[in-house]
């Protein structure tokens, strides 16, 4: 059965979580050494981040949400899906989650997701969000060069 909460200060499933992320295939690794180059500049991020949620199948982690509270009402995400799961579960796992901030009193609610990364940009939206337009390159590797596009869920 999934289900989600809030990881506390669990922090063996932040070496899970990175041990993860460095077996993904080499552009979902890549991506991610755009912004986390080694374990313990994850570490730091890890103990920055406001909240964390994870989604789980029993015990086995699945996904990971990082919450940067960025003002009283604006809240930076960030997503590690971690193992195989169905994009069903992920929308409804990351709407709920929305709805929830969003009852907390967060009007924005904004990430940025891989161009290239149509699966997940599909989950978002479906989730609530929507593209706003917005794009950035950052980071390369070789020829590769990343561009994200933000994806936001704004209420007034």
């Amino acid at each position: 059965m999934l289900t989600y909460r809030q990881i506390e200060s669990e922090i063996d499933f932040a070496r899970k979580i990175y041990d993860s992320e460095m077996q993904a295939p080499r552009w979902f690794r890549d991506a991610f050494k755009v912004w986390i180059k080694s374990f313990d500049e994850y570490l730091i991020f890890w103990k920055n981040c406001a909240e964390i949620y994870g989604l789980f199948d029993d015990e086995r982690l699945l996904c990971a949400v990082y919450l940067e509270h960025k003002s009283e009402a604006y809240l930076e995400i960030h997503i590690s899906v971690v193992a195989s799961c169905p994009n069903k579960e992920l929308v409804r796992y990351f709407a709920s989650l929305r709805r929830l901030k969003r009852a907390e009193g967060f009007t924005a609610q904004v990430g940025w997701l891989a161009s290239r990364n149509r699966q997940m940009l599909a989950v978002a939206e479906d989730a609530g969000f929507h593209k706003t337009g917005l794009k950035m390159s950052c980071g390369h590797t070789g020829r590769t060069v990343f561009t994200w596009a933000q994806v936001a869920a704004v209420h007034n």
